[in-house]
């Protein structure tokens, strides 16, 4: 006869807690059961990517109270890797993403190569228990919901919102504003426009700001019967804008889509910017967000770049395991283009690309200066100062401190309080 083995802990646990009218004060709200709308709007996949158990998966919502990772019977995702600890981990969904706790708090739970008691995960992070990979990934939208629009593709939310903004405005005419940091996708969005659009058979003619008032008016000709694509709008000069509002006044000659990084009504007040022509693009305008606003698109990006590489080289379609890990905490400055520039770097020079290295962060003087000159309210702006600083000083504590308890006194905070300002810093990473 076996012997019978004691019960998991955390199922006892979960057990001592099942009626939540129970112990009032030491169960915790955020342990609670996620409504069951929610839980169909946010779903995730728990897959096994490496380890003895490569291939295995776990679909996670407001369903479970708590999924128990581990290698005790009792476990909702069991595993046989003997690193694993019986009960090892803990996860449930609520308001939108993930919790992933350290049920024995013993600091063996990796997120992203960081050591974490407990964390929010959103998708596209990779969990290490032992020699078991763990990737985190969101199920599919429904079916209703658009994947893409042309070339421009991605699962986040965000993403899904743009894709029905800019298929409506492409059965339209009239002018466009697409605003949006470097590398956000801007030219490919009118690109696709064009292409999806009823001028779908005439030119698409590209200039940029930095021009003369001579060559936006051979621009603009050339663009008779199709879309002129005017990239960073804010840089023209005061002829060029005349220029092109006049072109406005003549819809039916051919469309204008604009791009800019900068704030145009800040341009207006603060550099004397055309009004009208300002007033003019506003009818029309899409903020497409950067990669750091855009949860779950930088693991699903990367896999479609490597996977357009692998079709054209004949190489491994599968994305190493460890490329998104090496850019935990990073925010994409480049946005889109920098994560293919990266991809592509990886798969051209393999272990000699140095995505080990933290890349460069600006220095406080134009850090500031970028924040300042992006026109956000004051709110917003502190906000995007407060979270650079407190990731800056928690990076730098933890450099010079063995544990993460010693770094926390030594700031002066308690640990669990150190541990949030953490995990916040991780979730909002604020660019350069």
């Amino acid at each position: 006869m076996e012997p019978r083995l004691p019960p998991c802990p955390c199922m006892m646990q979960a057990r001592r807690f099942r009626d939540p009218r129970e112990h009032s004060t030491v169960r915790r709200k955020r342990f609670a059961r996620a409504p069951l709308e929610e839980a169909r709007k946010t779903p995730f996949v728990l897959a096994v990517v490496d380890g003895s158990d490569a291939g295995a998966t776990l679909s996670i919502d407001g369903g479970f109270d708590r999924a128990v990772i581990g290698t005790g019977l009792g476990c909702t995702l069991r595993l046989a890797d003997e690193g694993v600890a019986r009960c090892h981990a803990s996860i449930h969904a609520a308001d939108g993403h993930l919790v992933i706790v350290d049920v024995g708090g013993t600091g063996t739970v990796m997120v992203n190569g960081a050591a974490v008691r407990e964390a929010f995960l959103r998708g596209g992070e990779i969990i290490r228990l032992g020699d078991t990979l763990i990737e985190v990934r969101r199920e599919a939208e429904a079916a209703t919901r658009a994947s893409g629009f042309g070339r421009l593709f991605g699962k986040s939310t965000a993403m899904q919102e743009i894709f029905q903004s800019l298929a409506a405005l492409a059965a339209l005419d009239n002018p466009l504003l697409l605003h949006g940091e470097a590398g956000t996708g801007k030219e490919l969005a009118a690109r696709e426009i064009h292409r999806a659009g009823r001028r779908a058979s005439g030119p698409f003619v590209e200039i940029t700001g930095a021009t003369d008032a001579a060559a936006m008016a051979e621009s603009l000709e050339a663009a008779r019967g199709g879309v002129l694509f005017i990239d960073e709008i804010a840089a023209l000069d005061a002829d060029s804008q005349r220029l092109v509002r006049e072109a406005l006044s003549r819809p039916a000659d051919l469309r204008v889509i604009a791009a800019t990084r900068r704030d145009l009504g800040r341009e207006v007040t603060v550099r004397g910017f055309d009004a009208v022509l300002a007033l003019m693009l506003a009818g029309g305008r899409v903020a497409l967000p950067a990669l750091r606003d855009r949860d779950g698109d930088v693991s699903h990006l990367a896999r479609a770049f490597w996977r357009e590489a692998a079709a054209n080289d004949g190489g491994d379609p599968e994305l190493p395991v460890d490329f998104l890990p090496r850019f935990d905490r990073y925010a994409w400055p480049g946005n889109v283009r920098e994560l293919k520039a990266a991809v592509l770097a990886r798969r051209t020079v393999g272990d000699l690309f140095e995505s080990r290295q933290k890349p460069a962060r600006p220095d406080e003087e134009d850090f500031l200066d970028a924040i300042v000159d992006e026109g956000l309210s004051f709110p917003e702006a502190r906000v995007r100062v407060v979270r650079e600083f407190e990731s800056r000083y928690v990076e730098r504590a933890l450099s010079r401190h063995v544990t993460k308890t010693g770094a926390a006194r030594a700031s002066g905070l308690q640990p669990r309080h150190f541990d949030i300002i953490r995990a916040r810093s991780r979730r909002a990473c604020p660019t350069g």
